[in-house]
């Protein structure tokens, strides 16, 4: 079994862990794992970016100001989220076939909004944003463009008032990427004035939170509502909480809690 050590920045466990991926048998081809425990392709499919998204907030809550999301870590989140998605639990059909229960978009790590000058004179490298060119020969801008992987997606110029003009400038991130470590970065770039990460768009007021101790990882499914199922986004009222602890060294989840309101009903 292939051993991969943990974040030294981060995870203090005093232990390798192994990419695990639920316990029960599985008509989709395996992404990898060792004996019985392997993560089915729909789990990754439908579960990555909420892996993605754990991973970030771990990190940012650690207060790690890195670009790069450790891989390491992503799969470890996709790892405890397999673990529930293949156990038998009633709770488990609850969470995922009832409600569907997902990450809250927040934070976003896929589009970053920019406001530019459109200076050319002083700033030349906006030319080639203003052409739909991606690369500008700016070396900075580049840089991170080419190491972070992202793409181009818009540039609209707009009027502030009738002395000010200005672009609106889309980057997207074709990976997940801690946006607010590079929203600070680009920032310090002149001709750029302003950096936003963008949230993706939320459908409804769920979330999965993650706490780790040891091997051991409490996710929180949370279904938010008003007076039914997907009736909210930010002005919720009621939430009722699913708590599953995940002991990766044995590829186990148990229920251990339900909490909050009872259960929204489905129209």
């Amino acid at each position: 079994m292939k051993k991969i050590f943990s974040l030294l920045f981060f995870l203090t466990l005093g232990m390798s862990f192994v990419l695990f991926t639920g316990c029960d048998d599985d008509d989709d081809d395996p992404i990898g794992g060792i004996e019985d425990c392997k993560v089915p392709n729909s789990v990754e499919d439908d579960y990555t970016d909420d892996a993605n998204r754990l991973a970030l907030r771990a990190m940012q809550a650690s207060g790690i100001n890195e670009v790069t999301i450790s891989t390491a870590l992503i799969d470890r989140m996709l790892n405890a989220l397999a673990v529930v998605y293949k156990s038998d639990s009633l709770e488990r059909d609850t969470i995922v076939s009832i409600y569907g229960i997902h990450t809250n978009p927040t934070p976003g790590f896929k589009q970053i909004t920019l406001t530019v000058s459109t200076d050319t004179t002083q700033y030349p490298w906006v030319k080639n944003w203003q052409d739909g060119t991606r690369l500008t020969g700016n070396s900075q801008i580049d840089n991170l463009l080419t190491v972070y992987g992202l793409e181009l997606g818009s540039y609209t110029e707009i009027d502030i008032d009738q002395n000010t003009r200005v672009a609106s400038v889309v980057l997207s991130a074709t990976n997940a990427v801690n946006l607010e470590a590079l929203a600070g970065t680009l920032s310090t770039v002149q001709g750029i004035n302003f950096v936003r990460v963008d949230e993706d768009d939320a459908i409804n007021g769920n979330d999965i939170t993650a706490s780790e101790s040891g091997s051991l990882i409490t996710l929180n499914y949370s279904v938010a509502y008003n007076a039914k199922a997907d009736d909210c986004i930010s002005d919720c009222t009621k939430k009722r909480t699913w708590s599953f602890e995940v002991d990766l060294a044995n590829c186990t989840a148990e229920l251990v809690s339900v909490t909050g309101d009872p259960a929204p009903p489905i129209e």
